[in-house]
């Protein structure tokens, strides 16, 4: 039975706003209680592998938050935001002490286009760092979209079309 995760948040912001731009800048403390993480285990019996949810022990991160909007262009808006942070994690499983620790990060970028009469386009990305889990690592991933549609019955409803990944093939 897993017992839910409990953090305690620590965090100050700064926000700016004007016609074009606007901003947030935000460092951060977290301490969770609790940590939920998939742990593989070896069953004593069958020597076969298993993965399995637990609450595994605790984390501490410390960081710093930034998002941003910009409309260069009356119908042209490009959002972006960065979280970049330290985090330590202790625990234990099967009376295994464990410790690991690392720096993560993660990127997103939006950028939209309105072309005018209900026809736009917009560019989606995110990039995540590997991620440290109490067993090691978990891989980097990232994803992009590219879509365009078009508002119909007075912007009651919309048909678009996106692509996800299409430069997948190249990123190895």
């Amino acid at each position: 039975n897993l017992s839910p995760e409990l953090s305690h948040i620590l965090e100050f912001g700064y926000s700016y706003f004007a016609e074009k731009i606007s901003g947030n800048l935000s460092p951060y403390y977290r301490h969770t209680n609790n940590v939920i993480q998939n742990f593989t285990g070896i069953n004593d019996t069958t020597n076969v592998a298993y993965t399995t949810f637990e609450n595994i022990g605790s984390n501490d991160a410390l960081g710093l938050n930034a998002y941003g909007s910009v409309t260069p262009f009356k119908r042209w808006t490009v959002r972006g935001s960065a979280n970049v942070f330290y985090i330590q994690q202790v625990g234990e499983f099967n009376n295994n002490k464990l410790f690991n620790d690392g720096v993560q990060y993660n990127f997103n970028l939006t950028s939209s286009l309105d072309f005018g009469k209900g026809y736009s386009a917009e560019f989606w990305g995110t990039i995540n760092s590997k991620r440290v889990s109490l067993q090691g690592t978990v891989p980097s991933f990232s994803m992009m979209s590219v879509g365009g549609k078009k508002e119909i019955w007075k912007k009651q409803g919309s048909f678009g079309v996106n692509i996800f990944n299409p430069f997948q093939h190249y990123l190895k």
